[in-house]
């Protein structure tokens, strides 16, 4: 972008650093570029470039709102984080578990009950659908899988207590009963019921 363009648009075509670093001001947004560029996908040339690409995919997750764009990493100059001192933020495994059929009620299996660690989420499908499964304090919570706001799915986010943090702009929800507690989501998550049964994690899901 062209400076007038950048003082517009709040230095957000520094978005991704944006992202990885949301409590930086807009005006410190170049600076931090010039620090970790060797670590991000190369940047779109012109605006015009950037909306060729958004275009396109907008209509492609309006029809499928997990997909996504494979960005090319750089590895040359990233640091494999030492094993023996581990970040919860940045090494949480992201654990993705396929449902079994309904049952007549309309409970399905998940997981075994100590699949999931304490403070951890899942991803769950079933079908065409998608659930963000939690164990927070011993106990199991489940919500749809997408944020209200950018439709980013929740596994990929931070247990932070009794809340989920999505990954993509860093709004806040109340795990127990999906209620947005940080900006900017706005829209309540639905929640679902869960249970366990014998040494099984179950979702119910209820037919529209």
């Amino acid at each position: 972008m062209n400076p007038i363009l950048r003082f517009l648009y709040w230095n957000m075509n520094y978005h991704t650093e944006h992202h990885l670093f949301p409590t930086v001001p807009s005006h410190a947004l170049p600076q931090l570029h010039q620090l970790i560029k060797d670590d991000l996908p190369e940047p779109k040339p012109s605006v015009l470039a950037a909306y060729r690409e958004i275009i396109p995919t907008l209509r492609r997750q309006a029809v499928d709102p997990t997909w996504e764009i494979d960005r090319v990493i750089p590895s040359q100059s990233m640091e494999t984080p030492s094993p023996t001192s581990p970040s919860p933020s940045l090494t949480m495994p992201s654990l993705t578990f396929t449902a079994d059929q309904p049952d007549d009620e309309g409970w399905m299996a998940i997981c075994l009950t100590d699949a999931v660690d304490d403070g951890q989420v899942a991803k769950v499908d079933h079908g065409d659908e998608t659930y963000a499964l939690y164990r927070v304090a011993g106990q199991y919570f489940a919500t749809d899988g997408l944020c209200t706001h950018g439709r980013t799915h929740l596994a990929g986010g931070l247990v932070t207590g009794e809340q989920i943090e999505c990954p993509k702009h860093n709004g806040r929800f109340r795990i127990e009963d999906g209620q947005p507690t940080r900006d900017p989501v706005r829209e309540p998550l639905i929640c679902h019921q869960v249970r366990i049964a014998g040494t099984s994690v179950e979702l119910r899901v209820i037919p529209e």
